[in-house]
């Protein structure tokens, strides 16, 4: 059977990662500036050196554990779109789908905003009979999809 599986855009889960991780790195940046000026008149070298040391491992854990944890959850997700339905599905220890009938499709659209049209990536939300809706969240090229989706709805194929 003919389908298109869509997986999400890594360029989406960089800027995604940026932008928790840059406020991240000027609050970790305040607070060494925080412990330079303020603590080292009132405690000797070695403490402050510890406690710089201390400060610096726990800002990389949690860069680290934000890194992994988005990029585990990020790469689980996968749509897939047939003739006859739409799949989502995700998950990274248990594993859940959602299924849409294509039958009851009434509309598509694609958004992109700055960053996703400079680097090429964005939504497409498919709506259905009823008030229900499928998103595919940060997919690279996403009107080439949207245009490969309805050729696949009138067709029964898609151009490749």
């Amino acid at each position: 059977m003919l389908e298109i599986r869509i997986k999400r855009s890594n360029k989406a889960l960089l800027v995604e990662l940026l932008s928790i991780i840059f406020p991240l790195t000027l609050l970790y940046l305040g607070i060494l500036v925080f412990i330079f000026f303020i603590f080292s008149l009132k405690i000797s070298t070695i403490i402050l050196a510890f406690v710089t040391i201390a400060t610096s491992v726990v800002y990389i854990c949690v860069v680290l554990q934000l890194i992994i944890s988005k990029k585990l959850i990020w790469r689980t997700k996968e749509y897939v779109i047939n003739k006859d339905r739409v799949i989502v599905m995700d998950g990274i220890i248990g594993s859940r789908e959602r299924i849409n009938n294509l039958k009851g499709l009434t509309n598509m659209q694609f958004y992109q905003d700055a960053l996703g049209k400079h680097f090429n990536y964005g939504t497409i939300t498919l709506y259905f009979l009823g008030g229900g809706e499928v998103n595919f969240r940060d997919i690279d090229t996403p009107h080439l999809y949207m245009k490969n989706i309805q050729s696949l709805i009138d067709n029964g194929y898609y151009p490749r």
